[in-house]
């Protein structure tokens, strides 16, 4: 039967694609993966379809942001873009009395950029609604939102989580292996949603211990897992601490749940257990073949 795309992980079908290499700086990864949730290859070759149309759509939509089609961006993503092209212009002055000026120059450019996108109506709704004296027509409230997001992006003072850990990430992404890199993104981008998106600078340890709470009473993960969470995350400021964006970084010796010892005991397979494991129905070639490996080379998954 037809296993193209397919791959099996502990008894469940998953759907994999690769990414093209003019959409992996986009999107961050090499490969998009879908969890099927059926452990029957038929079934899982009816639920790919819809999934495989949904994943080159997202490809697809890559390859026109890297090679620049903007045409193709949703107007508030371009209002982001063109407000992060301000934030690194070289649009300075050695005079510091002329800092507001400066400020007011990238604001005016970038009202440019909404009326251009918007059109003037639109444009002014968004802009001056605000105004008690304001009887037009309502703003589009996303465009509102994300106006005043990147307005506040073009001030170099303001570091929000999202920009920094871009920057680190790109950093990350050439030395980590793609599992690693994948797993630390996920991770930091959890808690980037749990906060809101805050300035890097407000984050402080009151706030990582009610983050840390919070994956405890909502997931109940092993310690563990917890110590993964926060040293991905951690490493974000480490990094944005030498940096030079924060003063001092609040994931420094959290206080984590201890580990429970008795989960750590394990109980190794006696040669009846392997055996077994091996003649089951379930246990595809690959599986196969990687705990005989593993049986006689004491090699780990990732080698």
């Amino acid at each position: 039967m037809d296993k193209q795309y397919l791959k099996k992980r502990h008894n469940v079908w998953w759907l994999r694609i690769r990414i093209p290499a003019n959409a992996k700086d986009i999107l961050g990864k090499t490969e998009l993966w879908k969890n099927l949730r059926t452990s029957d290859l038929a079934e899982a070759n009816r639920k790919k379809h819809k999934e495989i149309g949904l994943m080159y759509e997202e490809i697809e939509q890559a390859k026109r942001d890297y090679e620049g089609m903007v045409d193709k961006l949703s107007k508030e993503v371009q209002i982001s873009k063109y407000a992060e092209y301000l934030r690194e212009a070289n649009i300075t002055s050695s005079d510091p009395e002329k800092e507001d000026y400066l400020g007011a120059v990238k604001l005016e450019l970038l009202e440019g950029k909404l009326d251009k996108l918007y059109g003037s109506k639109k444009a002014d709704a968004i802009l001056h609604s605000d105004d008690p004296q304001w009887e037009v027509q309502e703003p589009n409230s996303l465009a509102k939102k994300n106006f005043i997001e990147a307005h506040k992006l073009t001030d170099q003072s303001y570091s929000p989580l999202s920009l920094v850990s871009k920057k680190f990430l790109a950093e990350e992404s050439k030395s980590l292996k793609n599992s690693s890199y994948r797993r630390k993104k996920t991770h930091i981008e959890h808690f980037i949603k749990w906060t809101s998106n805050r300035d890097i600078t407000k984050i402080n340890k009151k706030i990582v211990g009610d983050y840390v709470t919070s994956i405890i009473q909502n997931y109940n993960p092993s310690s563990k897992t917890i110590r993964n969470i926060v040293s991905n995350i951690g490493s974000l400021f480490r990094w944005a601490e030498g940096r030079g964006y924060i003063e001092y970084n609040p994931f420094y010796n959290p206080i984590l749940p201890k580990s429970n010892k008795e989960s750590l005991v394990r109980k190794p397979w006696s040669n009846e257990n392997i055996m077994t494991f091996l003649k089951s129905e379930f246990v595809g070639g690959n599986e196969f073949i990687a705990t005989c490996v593993a049986l006689y080379s004491g090699m780990r998954l990732d080698e």
